[in-house]
């Protein structure tokens, strides 16, 4: 959609390809789930508040780990790999302390990946909002690209 509308202002059938390409490679590494949004330098800042990338990702996992309990059967350890079996409840102290629950499970926080990515606090439903407000614009610049180039 964008691309199209790139393609009424540059008119030439390339460089609105280059423009998006590095356009989107931006908008995902400043959406937050490679860097999170507290470690996005300032002059990119801005990038980040209005990716419609982050918007989805947060909702996703907003409503993925936010207020959700994670358990483990205790004992468990991944199979054998390059580098031997993973002791997943080893794992799990040495990350979030020993937390084995009575049930004989150890419990993971979903508000502890939240806090890594600085999602804790936020409303899934402003995020899965702010998401929604930009599918509008792109709508109206996919037709309007699409009208301009079908026009000629």
């Amino acid at each position: 959609a964008l691309g199209f509308a790139l393609a009424i202002i540059l008119d030439q059938p390339v460089l609105p390809q280059a423009v998006m390409t590095v356009w989107h490679t931006l908008n995902m590494l400043c959406a937050g789930f490679l860097v999170p949004g507290c470690q996005v330098p300032p002059w990119w800042r801005w990038l980040y508040w209005i990716s419609y990338h982050q918007w989805a990702w947060s909702a996703a996992m907003l409503n993925e780990f936010q207020h959700h309990v994670y358990r483990n059967p205790c004992g468990s350890s991944c199979a054998a790999g390059p580098l031997g079996g993973l002791d997943i409840d080893q794992l799990a102290a040495s990350l979030l302390g020993d937390g084995v629950a009575a049930d004989g499970t150890c419990a993971f926080d979903g508000e502890f990946a939240l806090e890594g990515f600085g999602l804790a606090g936020r409303s899934k439903w402003a995020s899965l909002g702010f998401a929604a407000l930009t599918f509008p614009p792109a709508v109206l610049a996919f037709a309007l690209g699409a009208w301009r180039t079908t026009s000629r």
